[in-house]
């Protein structure tokens, strides 16, 4: 009896997070009045709690399971305190899944802690107070001498971080907030007083719940909001000449991170403001003015530091690095301090692992690729060890059985030769340097789990497979349910393969457009698949709903929408064989996306497909 109660509690569980996932995370993705990023980041990393303690309950694992409950609970009460009410609107479902696994985790014999009710949000009427336009401003004004440039009365302000790690805030309790009791015991600033209305702001502004508004919340709030009175020069960000021996991404990036991480890359208050989190950042320098002179490392105040004969001034603060070490900084900088790193927003880390993946042979590549592969799966499936199968040109990994396993290995591998032939492509060997991943899963929980944990939004259920692809990572996944044998997603499989294909001939490739040659590619595969021939008409219906192009280009479908429109699409391109034929070229030889398709068809997608589009609606309209 006790079995069966709780084989159909776990049921009951399961099911209760399961209903709840494509909502909630629907919700993340696509609310209109837009809670912050931050705000969205952390219900993900809420309802990917509750969902591992979901598996953990069902394998009966309940301390494990009530200690992730907890963690997601109190992650969502402090996030809920001065929440407005769209964020509320966000927090609900997770709200009520936690309830429900109150009473589970209960009725086990646990005790979870005391679940408030969700706190009343701020009033619409109330006007939101910006982070970035207001509260900075006036540390920056106010505290900034003590506060901001340096740590003072173990108090820093120097970023939106820093601030939120100290004491001083109690996010969405004014009231009992220290900053505001300094201010009204007159204790802070010193030699002068706080207009009421700057007081009131402050305080208007933690009652919402300390939002922030910004775009990095560990900027410095000098740079950030700087005071009216400082005028920083333009920074211009060199590019390679080709010219160059020393690389920033393959060269330096790696140094940076190696040596000047904690102070400097990971701490939430940069030291001396110097962020190197990015290279933007880096180049905008800190309190010291800029790190480096391009062209002249003897004036740079990098190599300064790197150098110092006075051991109380060099940097790291570990100890000075190797005269090789510096020497690759100092070429660097004497070669220009040029950025080979694409978008200088980029994490400096992801820099120098796509630097590192663009420099490997397909071998060494391939030892990294299998490690992301196992560090994908275990973050969306930590508690299951997989079977897997490695083949000439891919790593799979699943809950479905090495036999299974070796099936979808085989049919991968006797597609490569048709999507060679479909997209002209030599057969050198290697349909993809460093190979990929497939995950093959059994059940559409796992299946949506993996979205979550690694896509980072839900998979919708009429979706059996998902690709993705990076120069340091490139997988595809499969939902194999009971009963289905792999000959029955391998048109899905055939339009990942070729769309990671098509990502990966061009760093800039748009998704839409990869998507659409997937289609068109598995289509051309498999004609006579009842799967292939509804998605004409499947196409047809999300066209009839778009209002403008941009909807389908402008990332303003949802990603399997914007892909069926995108095979349509590029159907009508496929059409001049000889233009289709040179942005492929073009894309091969890594031509920027853009600009090989004006190039090819003399006009920009948007303008393809409205002109197109409009062409359609017109023709439809005469039949009528």
């Amino acid at each position: 009896m006790r079995s069966s109660h709780r084989n159909l509690t776990h049921l009951v569980f399961a099911v209760l997070l399961f209903s709840l996932t494509t909502i909630c995370l629907l919700q993340v993705v696509a609310s209109a009045d837009e809670p912050t990023n931050r705000e969205k980041s952390q219900v993900r990393r809420i309802h990917a709690l509750i969902l591992k303690a979901g598996r953990l309950f069902k394998a009966e694992n309940f301390e494990a399971s009530l200690e992730s409950i907890s963690d997601a609970q109190e992650r969502l009460e402090k996030l809920a305190n001065g929440a407005d009410q769209e964020l509320i609107e966000l927090l609900k479902p997770e709200y009520e899944r936690l309830v429900n696994a109150h009473q589970l985790l209960t009725a086990e014999g646990q005790k979870p802690p005391e679940l408030k009710p969700l706190p009343a949000p701020v009033s619409d009427d109330q006007k939101m107070v910006s982070f970035k336009e207001e509260v900075a401003p006036f540390l920056v004004a106010r505290c900034g001498r003590c506060h901001v440039n340096r740590t003072s009365g173990n108090f820093s302000a120097a970023s939106y971080n820093a601030l939120g790690q100290s004491t001083m805030v109690a996010v969405g309790m004014p009231d009992d907030s220290r900053i505001v009791q300094v201010i009204l015991d007159e204790e802070m600033p010193p030699g002068g007083s706080i207009e009421e209305t700057d007081l009131q702001m402050l305080k208007n502004w933690i009652s919402q719940g300390a939002k922030f508004d910004g775009d990095d919340p560990t900027e410095n709030l000098r740079q950030l909001a700087p005071a009216p009175n400082r005028n920083r020069a333009p920074v211009n960000i060199a590019t390679p000449t080709g010219k160059e021996t020393v690389s920033f991404g393959l060269h330096v990036a790696p140094i940076l991170i190696q040596n000047c991480a904690p102070c400097h890359i990971d701490s939430n208050n940069p030291r001396g403001n110097l962020n190197m989190g990015t290279f933007g950042r880096f180049i905008r320098g800190g309190d010291s003015g800029s790190p480096f002179s391009a062209g002249s490392s003897m004036d740079s105040l990098i190599m300064q530091r790197l150098t110092a004969a006075n051991g109380s001034n060099v940097m790291p603060p570990t100890g000075k690095l190797d005269d090789q070490t510096i020497e690759i900084v100092r070429r660097w900088i004497d070669e220009g301090a040029a950025f080979d790193g694409g978008e200088p927003g980029l994490d400096t880390r992801n820099v120098a692992a796509i630097r590192k993946a663009d420099s490997q042979s397909h071998d060494e590549l391939k030892v990294d690729r299998l490690a992301k592969a196992e560090a994908n799966w275990n973050l969306a499936m930590p508690d299951i060890v997989p079977d897997s199968f490695h083949s000439e040109n891919f790593y799979v990994f699943g809950t479905n059985g090495i036999d299974e396993l070796e099936a979808v290995s085989e049919i991968a591998e006797k597609l490569i030769p048709k999507i060679r032939s479909s997209l002209k492509l030599q057969d050198n060997g290697v349909f993809l340097k460093g190979n990929s991943s497939i995950f093959v899963f059994q059940r559409q929980y796992d299946f949506s789990e993996f979205g979550t944990m690694i896509v980072r939004h839900p998979l919708p259920k009429e979706m059996n497979g998902y690709w993705g692809y990076s120069t340091i990572d490139a997988f595809s996944s499969l939902l194999i349910k009971r009963g289905k044998q792999p000959e029955d997603v391998q048109v899905s499989l055939a339009q990942q393969l070729a769309a990671i294909k098509i990502a990966s001939l061009s760093p800039d490739v748009p998704r839409w457009f990869a998507d659409g040659v997937g289609f068109w590619v598995a289509a051309r595969t498999f004609p006579r698949d009842d799967e292939v021939k509804d998605w004409d008409s499947q196409a047809a219906a999300v066209i009839a709903e778009m209002q403008q192009p941009d909807d389908f280009l402008d990332g303003k479908l949802v990603e399997h929408q914007a892909a069926l429109v995108a095979y349509v699409f590029v159907k009508q391109l496929r059409l001049d064989s000889s233009r289709f034929t040179k942005l492929f070229k073009l894309l091969r030889q890594e031509t920027p996306f853009d600009q090989a398709f004006n190039f090819a068809y003399g006009a920009t997608p948007k303008e393809m497909f409205g002109s197109n589009s409009n062409r359609n609606r017109n023709d439809r309209r005469r039949k009528r």
